[in-house]
């Protein structure tokens, strides 16, 4: 499954803040909010390295407002990312959330329940795998059929 990344930015103008995702190419390009009274990415960094990890899998544009406005009352640091990736049933928007702090994690958990869940580094990296080791079957040039495959066989 291919993907790319995705990052999110905060516009504001007169009217008042708009949060657009959108990757590098601008090929996926979707704007979250509109018309926010305050930045919900103003605490937003690019890296974090500890702290609390959460997941939210094929995640749809409409359900990102509530975990945006939610951002107002995280007092520290946080990391917000996406990834887009490419299935045969379409494109799928996987978010990630990291907060530094164990209160404002506590508070993003409960008030994003719904399309949030508690993730670890530990889990990704076992969701990448076996994303990756997935059999897949190829037609070749000339008409052949390649796979692969597993064997196991049972004890007594």
């Amino acid at each position: 499954m291919r993907s790319k990344s995705l990052k999110l930015t905060s516009i504001t103008n007169s009217l008042g803040t708009s949060v657009i995702l959108e990757s590098r190419d601008k090929s996926y390009t979707e704007t979250l909010v509109e018309y926010m009274e305050f930045d919900p990415l103003k605490n937003n960094k690019s890296k974090i390295s500890g702290g609390y990890f959460f997941r939210s899998p094929n995640i749809k544009p409409e359900q990102w407002r509530s975990m945006l406005e939610s951002l107002e009352r995280i007092d520290g640091k946080f990391s917000i990312s996406a990834k887009i990736y490419k299935t045969k049933n379409g494109d799928s928007v996987t978010g990630y959330a990291r907060l530094e702090n164990k209160d404002d994690a506590a508070l993003f958990a409960w008030t994003n329940v719904q399309e949030w869940q508690k993730w670890s580094d530990e889990k990704e990296a076992e969701y990448q795998a076996s994303v990756k080791r997935k059999p897949g079957l190829k037609v070749t040039k000339d008409g052949r059929i390649v796979g692969t495959v597993t064997i196991t066989t049972l004890g007594n």
